[in-house]
């Protein structure tokens, strides 16, 4: 008997153990072997998710155009690079070995059990030890917010109605620069903002992620139910527990 579904999954979420994986493009390749392995005929449905560095725009603006299903990868980092290499390399494995294969990718994800070193992770661990918060550059970036419940129930639903071959693309509808989203943590914590700390950007850092879940939204009925406000709460919520 084929396997059902086989995902092969890229954002920064803890292990049962702790430990994360890295080598997406060899772990990738790895998991068509195995799916490609299956018996001719079975209902197999393979799937790679991928939270892609998508091309930034020189100076963003909330009313710039998000990114859709069309626009091409365009990664400013190796690290961003292994990531879409592997959403190519499960693309061109399915042409190659007929494997029904669907393509998911996200903005950021927040949620409990995410791993410290991300950004609100990080600026609620250290607000709660009473450490700096380090902010890259001068906080101008922006990023899209997608609580991790709401994306599950995305890729659940992908696997489950997306049809082979296409993209899909997961958007929180809650864009924000980095700065105000600390700032807003602090101040529902409680702690002062003198916490914040800037400190050297990172190389390669993306100005902007934004996406456009229009063709999720009347193809499969998604789209994100809970807003930022709800989201921290809970999150909050879990650190404290």
């Amino acid at each position: 008997a084929g396997c059902r579904s086989l995902w092969r999954l890229a954002p920064p979420w803890r292990s049962r153990c702790g430990c994360r994986r890295r080598r997406r493009p060899a772990a990738t390749g790895w998991s068509w072997t195995s799916c490609r392995s299956t018996s001719a005929g079975s209902p197999s449905v393979a799937g790679h998710h991928a939270h892609i560095r998508l091309p930034s725009w020189p100076r963003p603006k909330p009313e710039d155009p998000p990114c859709t299903e069309q626009t091409s990868l365009d990664p400013n980092s190796p690290y961003a690079a292994s990531k879409a290499s592997a959403d190519l390399l499960a693309l061109a494995s399915a042409r190659t070995y007929n494997q029904p294969v669907l393509i998911t990718r996200c903005t950021n994800n927040y949620g409990p059990f995410q791993f410290p070193e991300k950004l609100i992770p990080l600026v609620i661990h250290n607000a709660l030890t009473g450490k700096q918060l380090p902010i890259y550059g001068d906080g101008s970036n922006i990023r899209d917010w997608l609580y991790v419940d709401d994306h599950c129930r995305g890729i659940h639903l992908a696997g489950e109605r997306g049809i082979s071959g296409k993209k899909y693309l997961f958007g929180g509808e809650n864009q924000m620069c980095n700065l105000e989203l600390a700032k807003w943590i602090i101040e529902l914590m409680g702690q002062s903002i003198d916490l914040i700390e800037f400190v050297e950007d990172r190389k390669g850092h993306d100005l902007r992620y934004s996406m456009d879940s229009a063709k999720l939204k009347n193809e499969l009925g998604w789209e994100p139910k809970t807003n930022i406000q709800d989201g921290l709460r809970k999150t909050l919520e879990w650190f404290n527990a």
